[in-house]
């Protein structure tokens, strides 16, 4: 499915919605995230949460309105993520957000829309306002069945590193839609399908793509035991069209466990199936999935693990698709009811895969991230944040190699 990159939103996950697969580190807590090509593995997620377990969860939340403001600062000293005449920068954003969730007997809403405007000290070409409005509606018949539907539109900055001319703004605006529908039968069992659409236009020329569309369908079941594990299995047909029109199957299977609020172990296998009925050169089929493991150590500290293989279609003279291998360490400090110090550590490897008659690339990339994040709760409504940050990355390829440093200064007002 095409691959794209956004900076400043992210589209609502979804069975079948676009994944930002390998995301390295979090917007708030990295350093810039850069693309080797597209640095993201974009696969679809079988993960299936099911609508009433989507619904249970809100209902737990806070319904009425809230309204978010925040402020950043940003110090980047390798905004292009270039190996030589390297450019630094500071990038200002000013951000508010409204927030809407109402229920009513059976039924919820959820309406959420954001703008951030940024500003960048050097580069003014690149200033530019980002936006996210997403809406969703959960209801259940209390006969079993249950559903929802979903619909986002985001607009974002790509990573620099994914444009073909790195000095040019290029904007990014993701639409997606889902319809999904539950039912819930005796004994711990559940059947769960929807459907799901998404598309994304680039304000210019990126990497190794063009805009994309895409559509799939999905079922799954999904079984919960009486110890409050999961285990949840899924298949998907899809289409898509971005330098060629494709077709994907695949089928994920998933176990998540949970022994107390801090501790969670999810693993989960995933076999994809890609083909180009107009090029059949690129067709490929690959195995990939991962575990997840959030740990207490004590109780004031936890680690989080994180080790996964993804994917993505790469059709080019000299490869079929591309692997990521990655492996990130995320340890997290409680120093005081209102003060966390968190730390992420990532290594991955790239590799180009298949040879569809050219001659294989052989480019493999390795990618480490490092960062180091201080948030600070002022009041119950006012929070702020330090992060440092470093990316490198090292390649077989002349000049794609580089290394970027980045500090970020967060505040946020919730009322």
């Amino acid at each position: 499915m095409g691959k794209q990159m956004h900076k400043d939103t992210e589209a609502l996950p979804a069975p079948g919605s676009v994944n930002k697969g390998w995301t390295m580190v979090s917007n708030e807590e990295a350093g810039p995230r850069h693309s080797r090509r597209i640095l993201l593995a974009l696969l679809l997620p079988l993960t299936c949460t099911s609508p009433a377990l989507a619904q249970q969860q809100q209902e737990e939340e806070e319904t009425g309105l809230r309204i978010q403001a925040g402020t950043s600062v940003q110090a980047v000293d390798n905004l292009f993520a270039t190996s030589s005449d390297q450019v630094s920068d500071v990038i200002a954003t000013g951000t508010l957000g409204l927030s809407l969730k109402a229920a009513h007997s059976r039924q919820q809403l959820a309406l959420d829309a954001m703008l951030n405007a940024n500003r960048y000290l050097a580069h003014s070409d690149w200033d530019h306002l980002g936006s996210r409005l997403s809406g969703g509606w959960q209801w259940s018949s209390g006969a079993g069945f249950n559903g929802s539907v979903t619909l986002s539109r985001v607009e974002a900055q790509n990573v620099a590193g994914n444009s073909v001319d790195n000095t040019q703004r290029n904007l990014v605006t993701t639409k997606t839609s889902q319809v999904a529908l539950g039912y819930e039968l005796d004994g711990g069992w559940e059947l769960n399908s929807g459907l799901v659409y998404s598309s994304s236009k680039n304000e210019r020329a990126v990497v190794g793509q063009t805009s994309f569309e895409y559509s799939g369908a999905y079922v799954g079941t999904t079984y919960r035991f009486r110890s409050g594990n999961i285990l949840a299995l899924t298949v998907q047909k899809a289409n898509g069209a971005n330098l060629y029109d494709y077709s994907i199957r695949s089928s994920e299977l998933r176990f998540s466990t949970q022994r107390d609020e801090a501790e969670t172990y999810t693993w989960n296998l995933i076999h994809w199936n890609q083909s180009y009925e107009q090029n059949p050169v690129y067709d490929f089929s690959v195995l990939g999935g991962g575990m997840q493991v959030n740990w207490p150590i004590t109780g004031k500290t936890t680690l989080g693990m994180s080790a996964q293989r993804q994917f993505y279609g790469n059709p080019s003279a000299n490869s079929i698709y591309t692997t990521i291998n990655s492996l990130a360490l995320t340890p997290a400090w409680e120093v005081s009811p209102k003060a966390t110090l968190r730390g992420t550590l990532q290594y991955g490897v790239s590799r180009d895969r298949g040879d569809p008659g050219a001659g294989p690339s052989g480019r493999v990339d390795h990618i480490r991230l490092q960062s180091l994040g201080w948030y600070w709760a002022l009041q119950e409504n006012i929070s702020v944040s330090t992060v440092v940050g470093r990316t490198q990355r090292t390649s077989t390829v002349n000049n794609a190699g580089f290394v970027a440093n980045q500090v970020t200064l967060q505040a946020l007002y919730t009322f």
